[in-house]
């Protein structure tokens, strides 16, 4: 799955109709998220209104701050026009010139509405084979999220492990007199030397598959 981010200053306005207008028109493995620098209480009832007329309802979404995990998890962002700091995405961050609707009159939205969806149909049809070819954002995201598993797997057996590297000590030896003579009681002298490494192996190889099958 791949994400798009659309950033303006209060996600309340050009952020919530381009992400509205991407999820109409653009496939369903590539998603949209929008956020604001500076996130409004609520969506401009402007814009609410301008995106009823074409039959999108967007009243009940929030506006939502941008933080550093949606920046990390998209995989494209677009920013518009809105002033502030570009935010870090590791691939590609577009800026698109549109106006802002806050305070506009609702004929003045409807024209920035038409604006957007003009602009996100376009970026549909050029750009989405890009994105999908794109491993940037997805390989950053393993690297930052390979040392927490590191961190939390360390030292750690599990009791299944332990009971398959117990089946696999080598089987007792009878003595002389006919009476077994188990491995632990043996002399050290006649230890296996190779014993310690195939328990703590198959404990090893777990931990390693574990780490090497972890995907963000």
């Amino acid at each position: 799955m791949k994400y798009v981010l659309f950033v303006c200053t209060h996600n309340a306005g050009r952020s919530q109709m381009a992400q509205a207008f991407f999820e109409r028109h653009a496939p369903p493995d590539i998603r949209a998220e929008s956020a604001g620098q500076e996130p409004a209480e609520a969506i401009w009832p402007n814009v609410v209104e301008a995106m009823r007329e074409v039959e999108i309802d967007i009243s009940k979404r929030r506006p939502k701050k941008l933080d550093l995990e949606m920046q990390l998890h998209a995989d494209w962002a677009i920013t518009l026009a809105c002033g502030g700091a570009c935010p870090y995405v590791p691939t590609v961050v577009e800026d698109w010139e549109i106006p802002d609707p806050a305070g506009k009159s609702l004929e003045e939205v409807r024209g920035i509405r038409d604006l957007l969806e003009e602009r996100v149909r376009d970026f549909v049809e050029h750009r989405l084979d890009a994105i999908r070819a794109d491993h940037t954002a997805h390989q950053i995201r393993l690297e930052r999220l390979l040392p927490n598993l590191v961190e939390e797997f360390e030292g750690i057996r599990s009791p299944d492990v332990t009971t398959r590297a117990t089946a696999t000590t080598r089987p007792s030896k009878t003595s002389a007199t006919g009476s077994p003579e188990h491995a632990a009681t043996a002399p050290a002298a006649t230890a296996s030397p190779s014993r310690s490494s195939r328990q703590g192996s198959p404990c090893s190889t777990n931990t390693s598959s574990t780490r090497a099958s972890a995907d963000c």
